[in-house]
């Protein structure tokens, strides 16, 4: 070893230097970010959750208008379909019950206003030829 100073020991001691002073380190000003980052975490939270309570409470308020007297439970397609037919028979006599007693009512209110039966009307004018009577095929 001669007079001459290795130039590896030499930057061993300025890198060490450099390690022991570091990188600054702000403390408060983390704490600070930090806190912000958690506020603005929880009132996205806050405005997450009142939508989902506000989807919740919306489904609710329908499940309470439609469900009906029997507990629902898991229908298979032919089930559904059947479902819907029974519905739609329902509204087609619902309907027909509906334009028989409107019919009824006109028939009744004419009679009342002319003085004389509708029925007699009717049969008198037909003559000997039956009227003919619509037929529909479903």
């Amino acid at each position: 070893m001669s007079g001459k100073p290795e130039p590896s020991s030499n930057s061993n001691k300025q890198n060490s230097g450099k390690k022991t002073k570091g990188r600054k380190n702000f403390l408060e000003q983390q704490d600070a970010a930090i806190a912000l980052a958690t506020s603005i975490a929880e009132a996205e939270e806050d405005k997450s959750k009142q939508r989902v309570e506000k989807h919740r409470s919306h489904e609710r308020s329908k499940k309470q208008n439609d469900v009906s007297a029997r507990p629902r439970r898991h229908l298979s397609s032919k089930d559904k379909l059947k479902q819907a037919k029974a519905v739609i028979l329902a509204e087609k006599s619902r309907a027909k019950k509906e334009k028989a007693r409107r019919k009824r009512e006109a028939r009744e209110h004419a009679s009342k206003d002319s003085g004389v039966k509708a029925r007699s009307t009717t049969e008198s004018s037909g003559g000997d030829k039956p009227s003919k009577k619509r037929v529909s095929f479903a």
